[in-house]
């Protein structure tokens, strides 16, 4: 029911369910993504690939060893390390970048950067990007809504971007 045929994309809110719960949770689902894609053919994977979206993701892979979540942050981790070779991705989602797990984010290779105010989420910003680019951080805190800084291996060069309304259709 995760992968294959039907409506796409599949969404398991997991919102609503307590932190005991949602750790496991997910990291049985990213789990179980994983080893399906590993077990598939290269010819499989190719047509099928897997993006695995963690929406509020500081509460998945946090900075801080927690014991409820210790299970999801294996299996992001690993994902986000090898899961690239099998036809899993991983997108992170957070408000916080500063409280999501510095291995996990520095696997990341492209990056949207809405408005950050907080010194210690710029700072994370900042580590990660590459020298050269570290004076987009200062402008970080004066973006305007729907403004973003867009940066990466799927950026053709550093941009400063405007994110469109989704029209309802």
């Amino acid at each position: 029911q995760l992968i294959g045929a039907g409506p796409q994309p599949r969404v398991i809110d997991l919102s609503g369910v307590p932190n005991e719960v949602a750790g496991i949770s997910s990291a049985v689902i990213a789990r179980t993504l994983f080893n399906l894609k590993v077990w598939e053919t290269s010819e499989e994977r190719e047509k099928d690939p897997v993006l695995l979206v963690c929406e509020e993701a500081h509460r998945y892979v946090p900075n801080r060893g927690e014991a409820q979540y210790e299970a999801a942050q294996e299996s992001i981790r690993r994902i986000s390390k090898e899961g690239r070779k099998y036809g899993v991705g991983v997108l992170l989602v957070s408000q916080r970048p500063s409280e999501v797990e510095a291995t996990v984010l520095s696997q990341c290779n492209s990056w949207i950067v809405l408005r950050l105010t907080n010194d210690a989420d710029r700072n994370q910003v900042k580590a990660i990007l590459p020298d050269s680019m570290s004076g987009l951080t200062r402008m970080l805190s004066g973006l305007r809504r729907r403004e973003a800084i867009f940066v990466g291996q799927a950026a053709t060069l550093p941009s400063r971007i405007i994110i469109r309304d989704l029209l309802p259709e």
